[in-house]
């Protein structure tokens, strides 16, 4: 079986650098990989397993990306009269929410990749807001300051949350829940059956809060940044 990557145009262009994608599953030899590892002609490869293969690439996984999952309430919680559905335009203050969300990001623990994830989530929320890659985007106010948001998109039964964050001053009281329950109410309104959201297992905080809520683990993976160093040092060198 020989491992056939995928090529990212948006990651390739976005970032200025050749990359591809790679999924490992259990047909796949240490040898085909081996080959890939020697051969490929990608500056990065994101590899993708169910599986823990830090020994066979010889690398640490950078993200080990869980998915949490939960039936969805068929009673409404009646939402807080704080969340609106945001209708504005782009801010700082959503732009800072936004980058706090992804403050274990894979895209902002490599080193290589890092110097562009500030406007990397700023893409992601501008897309988000103008509803082209999410659903619904809901803010949590205090005293006309957005202190939390949750984005939404319906996929199939399901809805999916992007990017949910309160701001750190605020946390502690609640808000988040309340952002998980209009979450919940949105999905009601739309006859969905499940909310799914995902985050790293590093990030403890947030893993102990969806099981708060009565999340359970859905699926892991294991996902490593394979980059190039042949490559790069001869682009060093030109």
């Amino acid at each position: 079986m020989k491992i056939q990557p995928i090529k990212l145009d948006w990651d390739s262009n976005f970032y200025k650098k050749n990359i591809a994608k790679i999924f490992i599953n259990k047909n796949v030899s240490d040898n085909e990989l081996e080959f890939y590892k020697k051969n490929n002609s990608y500056d990065l490869t994101y590899v993708f397993s169910n599986n823990d293969i830090s020994q066979i690439l010889s690398l640490n996984p950078i993200d080990i990306k869980v998915v949490f999952s939960k039936e969805v309430s068929s009673k409404p919680f009646n939402s807080s009269p704080n969340i609106d559905s945001f209708k504005g335009d782009i801010n700082n203050n959503l732009i800072e929410l936004a980058c706090s969300a992804g403050d274990h990001s894979r895209f902002k623990t490599d080193k290589e990749l890092n110097h562009k994830f500030i406007e990397l989530y700023k893409k992601w929320l501008k897309k988000s807001i103008k509803r082209e890659i999410a659903n619904e985007v809901f803010t949590y106010s205090l005293n006309d300051k957005i202190v939390g948001f949750v984005t939404c998109k319906i996929i199939e039964n399901t809805v999916e949350i992007g990017l949910i964050a309160v701001n750190n001053h605020y946390q502690g009281k609640g808000i988040g829940k309340k952002l998980i329950q209009r979450a919940n109410d949105y999905a009601v309104e739309n006859k969905l059956d499940r909310i799914n959201v995902a985050t790293q297992l590093h990030n403890s905080n947030a893993c102990e809060f969806y099981t708060k809520n009565n999340f359970k683990i859905n699926s892991k993976t294991y996902i490593y940044h394979l980059w190039n160093k042949e490559l790069n040092l001869k682009h060093d060198s030109v």
